[in-house]
């Protein structure tokens, strides 16, 4: 295993600082940090596994204002006989050398280069992340059980293909949204709502949504539609009186990351992908009940026993994949909360979640649906019921930066 080593001049929380902006820039994970003893852990995805390569840097503060980097890299399960690691962690050390020259970089916040950077980087993995969900699902539908059979599992994608462009439709319904229409002065007094989604649409290079406010005591906002092209972002009216202009901007760039990320199209298209695994195994039970059906001995407890079978395992793998798409809501929360920290800081999104964690209000039934593309969804079952991340959880990862925008 090599050691690189980055000669710094300066203060080492500012030298760590500048570490994580690097780190994440370049699609890593921050793992751990120890200012104290100077060593930080991070991690970044090799090929299929989202976790191979783990680097270490320990900082080394040998004068006042003077100090050295030592990088080193390996595979966390597998041994690398080719150098693969040790040029990786070159590669790091020169990029964190490059970035300590700048002036810029010791900044408290990201600047215009490093956002569009970032956010360019989640858009390409967006892509490539639902072109594999596509093909997967494409995969199952093919398992080679009869021609019928081959196309009935495209069902559960299709259903969630062709029910897309109407989310934003039904989101706005739900919720009696009022859109705002720049150019209709009866709007005039929400116009400063309008320009300030504008701004961070602009900032985050994507198409202007539709922008809504909505009657509710429930401090919260949500994004809808099938693509960045047909989006809405929603604010109900106590969000917009209780929080102030800065924690309003939080909110948005929070809702503009799930708009970035094509979170909407990607809840759609994993729940119409579980749709397909469950047709698949249940399949061939009801093959068999139809061959008892239509045999010249049809066997009553025989078709109760395979009714039974069936319903027993669709309910099983609707409640496991429930869960599935839970975890992943959690985990798309987590990165929408990242990309607002890159577009407005982490600050202002940190003293969201402290004014959500002290909210009392319960959602209304008919809005419940759309809990997931909020940026809250309060609630008192086990975290792993629930498609957000405790709000405690959230504050500590934009603390810790333990969440890449990647």
């Amino acid at each position: 295993m090599q050691t690189y080593q980055v000669d710094y001049h300066g203060e080492v929380l500012d030298i760590i600082q500048v570490c994580k902006r690097v780190i994440v820039a370049n699609s890593g994970k921050i793992r751990t940090v120890d200012s104290n003893n100077g060593v930080m852990t991070c991690t970044f995805t090799y090929g299929i596994n989202l976790n191979g390569l783990k680097m270490s840097l320990r900082f080394n503060q040998s004068e006042p204002n003077y100090g050295q980097i030592f990088i080193t890299a390996e595979f966390t399960n597998s041994a690398d006989f080719t150098g693969i690691a040790d040029k990786k962690a070159g590669e790091l050390a020169e990029k964190i050398n490059q970035q300590l020259q700048s002036p810029e970089s010791f900044s408290s916040t990201y600047g215009i280069s490093d956002v569009v950077l970032g956010l360019n980087q989640v858009k390409k993995t967006s892509i490539l992340s639902w072109t594999i969900i596509v093909l997967i699902g494409l995969a199952i539908s093919a398992i080679p059980t009869g021609f019928g059979i081959v196309l009935v599992p495209l069902v559960g994608l299709v259903g969630a293909v062709i029910g897309l462009p109407f989310s934003r439709w039904l989101a706005k319904r739900a919720h009696q949204v009022v859109t705002i229409e720049r150019h209709n002065n009866a709007h005039h007094d929400s116009f400063w709502l309008y320009d300030l989604v504008a701004e961070l649409a602009q900032k985050a290079d994507i198409p202007m949504p539709e922008v809504g406010i909505y009657e509710s005591s429930d401090m919260n906002a949500f994004a809808s539609g099938a693509t960045p092209n047909s989006s809405v972002i929603a604010f109900s009216t106590a969000l917009l009186e209780q929080m102030d202009i800065a924690e309003i901007q939080a909110v948005t760039a929070h809702e503009i990351g799930h708009i970035i990320s094509n979170d909407m199209r990607g809840m759609a298209l994993l729940s119409g992908l579980i749709t397909s695994f469950i047709l698949v195994f249940t399949l061939p039970l009801q093959g068999l009940r139809l061959i008892n059906f239509f045999s010249n001995s049809t066997s009553i407890v025989v078709e109760v026993f395979l009714w039974a079978v069936k319903a027993v395992l669709a309910v099983v793998m609707t409640f496991l994949g429930s869960l599935i798409v839970k975890m992943y809501s959690r985990k798309r929360e987590y990165k929408a909360d990242a990309i607002a920290s890159l577009l407005v800081g982490k600050e202002p999104m940190i003293r969201v979640l402290s004014k959500l964690a002290q909210e009392t209000e319960t959602i209304p039934i008919q809005q419940r649906g759309f809990n997931s593309f909020k940026i809250s969804n309060s609630s008192n079952l086990s975290e792993i019921f629930s498609t957000h991340p405790s709000l405690e959880k959230r504050i500590q990862a934009l603390e810790f930066e333990t969440h890449s925008p990647f």
